[in-house]
């Protein structure tokens, strides 16, 4: 498996309820996964988390595990990470920088 998430839930601080509640998922390698939903259900939160900006980079409070390539996600940080991960929001062009 290439990436697994176990329980995973992500609350950021003001946040009312959990962004994420008790996600399980794996995705072996090959495999393509698509991500749907409505606005606020969480599809961001998950990507950010599995790229290691949340909690990394953008405070919240992560229970559960994610293992990306064998390594947890406590056990490696998020530069290591984007070796195995990317991550684009909605707006790509906002996120192009060069050429």
């Amino acid at each position: 498996m290439v990436i697994t998430t176990t329980s995973l839930s992500v609350q950021y601080p003001a946040a009312q309820r959990p962004a994420l509640d008790a996600v399980d998922m794996e995705l072996n390698e090959g495999e393509c996964l698509l991500v749907s939903g409505p606005t606020g259900c969480g599809k961001s939160t998950l990507g950010l988390a599995l790229c290691g900006a949340v909690p990394g980079v953008i405070p919240a409070r992560v229970n559960g595990s994610i293992s990306i390539d064998g390594h947890t996600s406590e056990s490696i940080d998020i530069r290591e990470a984007s070796r195995t991960i990317g991550f684009l929001l909605q707006n790509i062009e906002h996120q192009i920088f060069t050429d």
